[in-house]
């Protein structure tokens, strides 16, 4: 249970006072952690108060003489200041100075064992003006709430006297009307109005609560997933993890201040349930020697503090000097962090450059084509580095000049030179992390001897073949083009799942709670490893991408949905909305039964059964326990597998067909529609599992009738032409003449037949190609109409040579109208932009004149007529662009803030997409803010 406070003080000057508080904040409704009344008899009470630490919002200190030089009361605040607690000061009677006395034995022996239990640096304490100035300091300069006493001798010996006798009373301060009976005495006499004092308290308390209390709350899931051994099932998901990510990188616009800070522990909770979304990748891979391990756990904690995932080169590996250690399992697991990473910081010094395994990472960061960043931690030889790192040698983040006297200083260039290394990772961040994902698949792919089912399928081939574009052209205006390029492995893999095309499609949807995830990525490997094709939404979406609509259209394009059941999936909405849009679909449900749960949601259709996973667990591989499952459910994926698949196909068509407004250039023909009539009375006959969609018969019904009606109308044309061809004839018979007519009459049956039909496929003939040769004049006609932007007479046109169109015709002539409709609309704002480009062009407002020729080339309905202005323009943008930066520059330098704010914004209304911009925005932003 949580608590609004706790309450740290010395009982010697403090507990009267400390009792009325309590009393006055239980009256006002809070709840509170009061050491008398909350720690039960025979209790550890170092744990109580440990715990209690932890599940109050705020801290509130009692500065008095003996709080301020007790080891005690020093180490509840030094826990209170590592959690980040909010820390409330009350000056009682604060000191600044005492008579110097040695600390017992017992109470330098409790403060070492509170350091090494809790990873601290064990502190030179060995006085209790030690502990005064050790207090001081962690207080630093925060504000205190003034509710001062003056506390004689003689009070405090009555104070002494009182709790003696009272000391049974505590236990009754939980119940409201015996604090309401029975308030506390007043022992010395108030400097400063106890009730001033009191509202003080209270406004600090309410100040930010909802940001207090997130604090507390993901320090209780942190806690509880940190004595866990830190176990996956405990991290953060779905929308809880997306509030947190959002709490830990929460913006304070000065003079806002944050009222608490993420404790690292917050910071590594939030970042693991981060990687546990992605995947179990990074966005960086810190390499490092040993001698800098102070150094890099420094960076570290900033850039998890930051929301950034990292990867030390030593988590979760076996080290050298363990019992049973791999150097080649050691090896494979370094090259696939690395793989697994966005980028690869080098911690660089002396030491780092002779480490053999520092370099064999950087090696491999390079096969990868990794972005490098170097954070010079001492001073080097730069001559005698290798190469890579000579060529960045210009962008080191260097740390050395970090090294004064004053540590405040020290701290602050660290700060900026931790903001600089944010803003590195932060630019083209899309870009990298599709690189990493792209690679980590490509990889797997090669490892599972080019495994077809771990090829890009649809949208997701698209968007990688469109980032494999961006990334030949990454970084030509650099000499170190190679670290950002793709790799020969991602061409090789986009261009091997580009000749798949049409040949693959996705089988199994894998829907599950991230809590499930380690299971998930088993069964995910395994159904691959089977040749089964999987959409699993963690290698699936690509970076920048809208995960709703691509979550849907898995579902859409995948044979099978597949339900990881747990108490997690059954709880969580998002599966839900997954669950309820595959049933929508009409998908074939598959249920894997990870953990037992009470009973299966109403949702899910009573017919289905699971397959159970959940009497095994988790395994490392397919074996005796749990093959026989998965066996199962390979046989479920067996199961009509020819159906499932056209179904899916069958849904896509009609799908695509309700989207375009039913348009009849959609419909199925010929042997096609055969095959989709077939399936349909198959579906119905055999009562077939997934049934046919309300759609999809629709689809294929209407697809039927179209073809009917293609039938009759062409049956019409026939009769049409016989009738002609027979009044022809007989016109032709007339002319004749009667001998001719009279001895036309003695023709035998079979004879006059013969004529007839040669006459009139002669006809048909003569017709059908005359007919095709309308249409292609028309249709040519209205082409060379469109590209002259004559739309209205091309549209003319192209509804003229409908007339004239067979199937595949007509669907082409229908995709030009559609685009010319959608275009017109856009003609009278496309000119009139046209028109100011040229007003602003004439008067020299270039900028302007840009703006208002890019408007109109993005309206699409002449491009040809600005592409001219805009090839002259663009130079002229960039010369302007690049000004601008070294302007904004300029202005920083001489801390010029507001200049250079209006600077940059200016400069990205020009340039919006010009990632170089806007991490220089970023960093106007911090030195404005006073973080720079």
């Amino acid at each position: 249970m949580t608590k609004d406070a706790f309450i740290s003080y010395g009982r010697k000057e403090s507990l009267g006072f400390v009792g009325r508080l309590y009393q006055s904040l239980k009256l006002k409704g809070y709840e509170v952690w009061f050491d008398k009344v909350n720690i039960p008899d025979g209790d550890d009470y170092s744990k109580r108060i440990s715990h209690g630490i932890e599940s109050a919002h705020n801290f509130i200190l009692i500065l008095a003489p003996r709080c301020l030089t007790s080891a005690y009361c020093l180490i509840e605040l030094e826990y209170a200041r590592k959690l980040g607690k909010r820390i409330i000061p009350i000056d009682q009677n604060v000191i600044f100075d005492t008579k110097d006395a040695p600390l017992s034995y017992e109470e330098r022996s409790v403060l070492v064992q509170f350091y090494e239990a809790n990873g601290m640096n064990v502190l030179p304490i060995f006085s209790k003006k030690d502990v005064l100035n050790r207090s001081h300091e962690l207080l630093g300069k925060t504000d205190w709430v003034h509710a001062r006493q003056q506390l004689s001798e003689d009070a405090i010996n009555q104070l002494y006297n009182w709790q003696l006798t009272y000391e049974n009373s505590w236990r009754k301060h939980e119940e409201i009307e015996f604090i309401k009976e029975n308030p506390l005495p007043v022992f010395g006499k108030d400097i400063d109005y106890f009730e001033d004092g009191f509202e003080s308290i209270l406004k600090v308390i309410e100040t930010q609560k909802e940001y207090v209390y997130l604090h507390t709350e993901l320090l209780q899931k942190a806690l509880l997933w940190s004595n866990h051994r830190r176990q996956t099932n405990l991290l953060l998901v779905g929308k809880e993890r997306q509030e947190a990510q959002s709490w830990l990188t929460q913006d304070f616009i000065a003079p806002k201040q944050p009222p608490c800070l993420p404790s690292v522990l917050h910071s590594e909770f939030i970042t693991d349930s981060k990687k546990n979304a992605d995947n179990l990748m990074s966005e960086i891979f810190l390499c490092f020697s040993a001698q800098e391990k102070k150094q890099t756990e420094k960076i570290r904690k900033g850039l998890i503090k930051a929301g950034i995932t990292v990867v030390l080169p030593n988590n979760s590996i076996h080290r050298e000097t363990q019992k049973g250690f791999d150097t080649s399992t050691y090896t494979e697991e370094i090259k696939e962090q690395i793989a697994h990473a966005d980028n690869f910081v080098f911690v660089l010094s002396p030491a780092a450059v002779q480490n053999s395994e520092c370099l064999r990472e950087l090696r491999f960061a390079i096969t990868f084509h990794k972005r490098i960043i170097v954070v010079l931690a001492k001073e080097v030889n730069i001559d005698q580095l290798p190469e890579q790192l000579r060529l960045l040698s210009s962008s080191y983040i260097d740390l050395t000049d970090n090294r004064t006297e004053d540590n405040f200083t020290d701290n602050l260039d660290f700060e900026k030179d931790l903001n600089e290394l944010i803003c590195i990772v932060e630019d083209n961040y899309d870009y990298y992390r599709n690189h990493k994902r792209y690679l980590a698949q490509a990889l797997k792919w090669e490892e599972q001897h080019q495994n077809d089912a771990i090829l890009l399928r649809g949208h997701n081939l698209e968007k990688a073949q469109t980032w494999l574009n961006q990334g030949k052209l990454q970084g030509n205006n650099t000499t170190n083009t190679k670290l950002n390029t793709p790799t020969d492995l991602h061409e090789k893999f986009i261009e091997e799942s580009i000749t798949k095309i049409g040949t693959l499609s996705s089988e199994v949807f894998i829907s599950y709670s991230r809590t499930d995830g380690d299971f998930a990525r088993w069964l995910n490997e395994e159904l691959q490893l089977n040749g089964r094709t999987t959409w699993f939404d963690q290698e699936c979406i690509p970076a920048g991408s809208d995960f709703g609509l691509e979550i849907k259209n898995g579902i859409e394009t995948s044979d099978n949905f597949l339900f990881i059941l747990s108490p997690a999936s059954i709880s969580s909405p998002y599966c839900k909305d997954e669950v309820l849009h595959a049933l929508s679909m009409g998908k074939r449900i598959i249920l894997v039964r990870f953990q037992a749960v009470k009973e299966i949601p109403s949702y899910f259709p009573s017919h289905i059964q699971w397959i159970d996973f959940s009497k095994n667990g988790l395994q490392n591989d397919i074996n005796t326990d749990n093959g026989q499952q998965f066996r199962e459910l390979l046989r479920t994926l067996n199961t009509d597998r020819e159906h499932t698949q056209k179904h899916s196909k069958y849904q896509q068509k009609a799908l695509e067909w309700n989207k375009n407004e039913k348009n009849y250039a959609f419909l199925l023909i010929g042997n096609e529609l055969a095959i989709a009539e077939n399936w349909l009375e198959e579906c119905k006959k055999h009562n077939k599992i997934p049934t046919s969609t309300p759609i999809q018969k629709e689809f294929i019904l209407e697809s039927i009738r179209s073809v009917a009606l293609q039938k009759r109308k062409q049956e019409k044309t026939i009769l049409r032409l016989r009738v002609l061809l027979t009044l022809s004839v007989i016109a032709l018979l007339g002319a004749c003449g009667l001998g001719l007519w009279v001895h036309s009459l003695n023709m035998k049956n079979k004879s006059q037949l013969r004529a007839l039909e040669i006459a009139q496929d002669s006809l048909i003939r003569t017709n059908e190609k005359e007919k095709a040769l309308k249409f292609q004049n028309y249709f040519q006609t209205a082409n060379y109409q469109k590209s002259s932007t004559k739309y209205e007479d091309a549209i003319k046109n192209y509804e003229i040579a409908l007339d004239f169109a067979d199937s595949s015709q007509t669907i082409k002539v229908n995709q030009e109208i559609k685009e010319i409709e959608t275009i017109m609309p856009k003609k009278e704002t496309f000119f009139k932009l046209v028109e100011d480009g040229e007003n602003a062009f004439k008067k020299k407002q270039f900028l302007r004149a840009y703006n208002y020729y890019k408007q109109a080339d993005s309206i699409g309905y002449n491009s040809a007529l600005v592409k001219t202005h805009l090839e002259v323009l663009d130079e002229y943008v960039k010369l302007e662009v690049n000004k601008m930066k070294q302007e904004t520059v300029y202005l920083l330098d001489n801390n010029k803030d507001k200049q250079a704010y209006e600077k940059i914004i200016n400069a990205l209304l020009l340039a919006p997409n010009d990632t170089s911009l806007l991490s220089l925005e970023k960093r106007v932003m911090r030195q404005m803010l006073g973080t720079e």
